[in-house]
């Protein structure tokens, strides 16, 4: 199942479904794509326009970052359920099976990298849309506050499915340290992107 090639409708039947794929690394990941889409939409309705004129540059900087972020998310959308798919795999198998003993420490790592990347972009895409305060259209400060809130509620679904996955980091050897310092990362993230969202949102309720 490819999520970009879903509509709406059908994506969302899936995650209705009794089935984990897709679930709440998808999720995580659509919001993000969601969050950078409006983000984009806020810059088109403002350029060109004479009294942002002088911004046009960052608009136009910001903007191509949107958009790679909002494919990016999309990607990384299937990065998550292969992850999720290679280890659930291993979790029926004994512990001592030489299958998982040879590929449980991939495999856990490998869940737990595309949510701790969409955090990153998450957190990235609340950053860039904070300079669009005051140099983009007040007709688009709606899409702009809920881009950001897209963008900081994704960090934080995104760092659940990180911090699922730390119990089993933890107990790989040598990997305690590790899994404590990808805890404190993400949760530095997802606290920053509410922060700037918060901002965000206080500068456009005004």
């Amino acid at each position: 199942m490819n999520i970009s090639d879903l509509s709406v409708g059908e994506y969302t039947s899936a995650i209705a479904d009794r089935s984990p794929i897709p679930g709440g690394g998808a999720v995580a990941a659509t919001t993000l794509a969601q969050a950078a889409a409006l983000g984009s939409m806020v810059i088109a309705y403002s350029r060109g326009k004479k009294a942002f004129a002088e911004h046009d540059e960052l608009l136009a900087s910001t903007d191509e970052r949107f958009q790679k972020l909002r494919i990016e998310a999309l990607e990384l959308a299937e990065a998550d359920a292969q992850g999720f798919k290679a280890l659930a795999r291993l979790y029926p198998l004994p512990e001592d099976h030489p299958d998982r003993i040879s590929g449980w420490a991939d495999a856990v790592r490998g869940a737990i990298l595309p949510p701790q990347v969409i955090a990153q972009r998450a957190l990235e895409t609340v950053q860039l849309c904070e300079p669009l305060l005051g140099r983009s259209s007040k007709m688009l400060q709606s899409d702009l506050v809920i881009a950001a809130r897209l963008a900081a509620i994704s960090a934080e679904a995104a760092g659940w499915n990180v911090h699922v996955n730390l119990p089993a980091l933890s107990k790989i050897a040598n990997a305690a340290e590790e899994a404590e310092k990808l805890k404190s990362e993400t949760q530095t993230r997802i606290s920053e992107a509410m922060r700037i969202s918060s901002i965000i949102f206080d500068r456009c309720s005004d």
